[in-house]
């Protein structure tokens, strides 16, 4: 989520961000999207044994950190990717709603009409997945 939004920020916007960075910022971001890279993508982060985790089941697949960004940038400006992210957000937006609702025990607040449930998120969730 954050990652989405980041990409809504104007280059001005990100380059002041990366600026304030420190030392610190910088190494943990550099963790997380190897862990990224390997949960999310299914890619190993480097060629070396030291840079890679086990993927059993998985093909032996090298991340190009350039080849991605390249990727995401030219879907986002074609547009090509519209209709997938439009539907993984309606599903992400029923997940994040049903998940606050467990958490917070709102079912019995929210107006009937609105109230998830079991059955209807279930519903809702399927045609989305």
């Amino acid at each position: 989520d954050v990652a989405t939004l980041q990409s809504s920020l104007s280059t001005r916007e990100l380059f002041q961000a990366i600026s304030r960075m420190n030392e610190v910022d910088l190494q943990t971001l550099q963790r997380a999207t190897k862990v990224m890279v390997t949960t999310m993508l299914k890619q190993q982060t480097g060629t070396r044994w030291f840079q890679q985790r086990l993927l059993p089941g998985l093909p032996k697949q090298i991340w190009q950190p350039h080849e991605i960004t390249r990727q995401v940038l030219e879907a986002g400006a074609t547009r090509s990717n519209a209709a997938s992210v439009e539907e993984n957000c309606k599903a992400r937006l029923l997940l994040v709603d049903f998940a606050h609702q467990i958490f917070t025990h709102q079912e019995q607040r929210a107006p009937a009409g609105k109230r998830l449930t079991k059955q209807n998120t279930a519903a809702s969730l399927h045609t989305y997945l």
